[in-house]
């Protein structure tokens, strides 16, 4: 019997998206959560090159953005 929620091309398109940073990864899971259909999402994805989302600031969490001096966080 075969697996077909594993096909080659969603390997693909995560292989992709974990390419693209922690945030994309969050934010496609969290569209996932909301209803979106996975492979729509991981499809909508692969439009973006990596570099890409790594030039605009969007492929880290938005807690790795965060300083602590002193015990009063700021964000960077």
């Amino acid at each position: 019997m075969t697996d077909r929620t594993r096909t080659p091309r969603r390997q693909q398109l995560v292989k992709h998206l974990i390419k693209c940073g922690e945030r994309p990864v969050l934010e496609a899971l969290l569209a996932v959560a909301a209803g979106g259909e996975l492979d729509a999402v991981l499809e909508s994805y692969a439009r973006l090159h990596p570099d890409v989302f790594e030039a605009l600031g969007a492929d880290v969490l938005p807690i790795d953005a965060v300083v602590v001096i002193e015990g009063v966080s700021v964000s960077c």
